[in-house]
């Protein structure tokens, strides 16, 4: 974060290769809250906020079920809500004969 006046940017949320590394952030409606969605080093999603002003991270949500991912880095919040994507990973197979022409 940097301030409107200029100055040395200030880091919020890091990760590395034990904690979650920040995907995608979005303010609160007022401005005091960053949300971000990270991925921890098995490549899970999970939600979190902070204060703008710094601190701990809270875990607001994780997802532990590999078989429903949130694997889209968009999601968005109203300050009271949190809007994602969460995927079903599953294909069709077709098989269809190839006449002579």
């Amino acid at each position: 974060m940097i301030s409107p006046d200029g100055g040395p940017p200030r880091i919020l949320a890091t990760g590395d290769s034990t904690s979650p590394r920040p995907l995608l952030a979005q303010w609160s409606p007022d401005g005091g809250t960053l949300y971000y969605k990270a991925l921890d080093p098995e490549g899970r999603a999970s939600f979190w906020s902070m204060p703008a002003t710094g601190g701990v991270p809270r875990l607001l949500a994780r997802f532990d079920d590999p078989g429903r991912p949130s694997s889209r880095a968009e999601f968005a919040t109203d300050g009271k809500r949190l809007f994602f994507t969460i995927s079903e990973r599953e294909s069709d197979i077709w098989r269809t004969a190839l006449g002579d022409r």
